[in-house]
């Protein structure tokens, strides 16, 4: 039975598609890791047994790093976003969840690792495409409505505001319709060039 257990146990650790490490919380030596996670940092898996998770951390981190493997926790426990550093020496940030057992009489710290530089990366650049087109929308020259497929306005710039106030004297408003802002004549015309739009015509 306990050997029937082991192999249960080797087999959902060393095949497991999520990075998996078993850390000594007493010296922070590495006793066992998948493939998964040897394949995220560069390391061949008899590397690892060799070094100790202080290697990972950048320098200014590691003492941190150490205080928080001699804090004893209850459960999993979500350690956040971390910055990580490979074999080849390049920055990743890494998402760890621990749990705290007991291996072979020695406290031990399994520590499931998510990759999440590339998320980052991409949530960055949304930032940033997000800021430019705000900055975009409040220095041109044009007119420019953010509505929803019912023709709600959602959003507007101020050259909006200031069209629609030299036109017919009305506050562009968050939630107004964009048909209220046409005559009786051009609001169909207007409607078929919204159809057209919203089925993929610029």
């Amino acid at each position: 039975a306990l050997r029937s257990s082991e192999q249960k146990y080797k087999l959902l650790f060393e095949s497991n598609p999520q990075p998996l490490a078993m850390i000594a919380r007493d010296d922070l030596s590495i006793i066992a890791v998948n493939n998964a996670l040897a394949g995220l940092y560069g390391y061949s898996r008899d590397e690892f047994l060799t070094i100790k998770a202080t290697a990972f951390s950048p320098e200014k981190d590691r003492e941190a790093q150490i205080k928080v493997f001699q804090n004893e926790i209850s459960g999993s426990n979500d350690l956040g976003i971390i910055k990580h550093i490979r074999k080849d020496g390049s920055l990743i940030f890494v998402h760890i969840i621990v749990h705290d057992i007991i291996f072979a009489g020695r406290p031990v710290r399994l520590s499931l690792t998510t990759d999440v530089t590339e998320k980052l990366k991409a949530e960055e650049q949304l930032q940033k495409s997000e800021a430019n087109f705000s900055t975009i929308m409040d220095t041109t020259d044009t007119a420019y409505v953010l509505m929803d497929k019912e023709l709600n306005v959602m959003a507007f710039n101020q050259m909006a505001v200031k069209f629609v106030n030299n036109q017919d004297k009305h506050h562009n408003v968050k939630g107004d319709q964009l048909t209220d802002y046409f005559t009786k004549e051009g609001l169909p015309q207007f409607i078929d060039y919204a159809d057209e739009v919203l089925n993929g015509k610029n």
